[in-house]
């Protein structure tokens, strides 16, 4: 079973999830979506600019 959740964001699309985590409130689901979206941007920035060999 999964849940189809909608994010509406001000001057944007709206964002549509599509979880398993029923113990969670659609908020709560928003919140950690966009969490997670930063930790991904901030990764994709490392990698552009800076010179890792290893992680």
């Amino acid at each position: 079973m999964f849940r189809l959740v909608t994010i509406e964001r001000k001057h944007q699309s709206n964002l549509r999830i599509l979880t398993n985590r029923m113990d969670l409130s659609a908020e709560a689901i928003g919140k950690m979506y966009q969490s997670r979206w930063q930790i991904e941007l901030f990764f994709k920035h490392i990698k552009q600019h800076l010179t890792i060999k290893t992680y």
